[in-house]
């Protein structure tokens, strides 16, 4: 993960977008819709591809936890989940661009290590409604994540628990996929490398 500075200066027409989004919500929750945001942010369809691009220039089209390339690839992930119902998850503040956490994979996959469970997914396929802690915007939260060079795994420094438990929820460390260990983190090695120093991220 690498520390994201989220543009302060929307486009127009992304205010628009937005503030059509929350007119929606407001009048889906007066009619008691119990999903009132999430439909509410659906009912955008192509008009969310504006936010999408914008959120892939503020992030170099990298996603937002694995840093993977999601260039052409990328879906908007609600930080807060949108099932919390909130007009704030439809805040251009609270989205990010991720990549499909493994959702499209071709390939077999199998369970993750160290008993996680057998979703063998990650990023906001695997955190799905869930509302963590870790959060690509907070610069401190950021410059504690590091990561081993020789086994490209995350982890806090120092020790956060609630970051570590985090980044389980996230699925950041590693799948095993047709019998073979692939760390979703070790495909974009280089790019690690590049943004951090002494193994500890300094943004971009």
């Amino acid at each position: 993960m690498l520390y994201i500075k989220k543009e302060t200066e929307l486009s127009q027409e992304i205010i628009d977008v937005i503030d059509t989004s929350k007119a929606e919500f407001r009048k889906r929750l007066a009619s008691g819709d119990s999903k009132a945001s999430r439909k509410a942010f659906e009912d955008l369809r192509a008009k969310k591809i504006l936010i999408k691009s914008s959120l892939l220039q503020e992030q170099h089209g990298l996603c937002a936890y694995c840093m993977k390339s999601i260039q052409g690839a990328a879906r908007i992930e609600h930080w807060k989940p949108l099932s919390s119902n909130t007009e704030d998850t439809l805040e251009y503040a609270n989205m990010f661009a991720v990549c499909d956490g493994g959702e499209k994979s071709e390939e077999p996959l199998e369970e993750w290590p160290q008993g996680r469970g057998k979703s063998g997914l990650c990023c906001d396929a695997s955190k799905r409604d869930r509302l963590i802690t870790l959060h690509p915007c907070d610069k401190e939260q950021m410059s504690k994540i590091c990561y081993s060079d020789e086994d490209v795994f995350l982890y806090s420094n120092p020790c956060d628990e609630i970051l570590e438990g985090d980044i389980n929820v996230l699925h950041l460390n590693g799948v095993i996929r047709d019998g073979q260990f692939y760390c979703a983190n070790s495909i974009v090695i280089q790019k690690l490398i590049l943004f951090t120093t002494g193994g500890r991220c300094i943004s971009h």
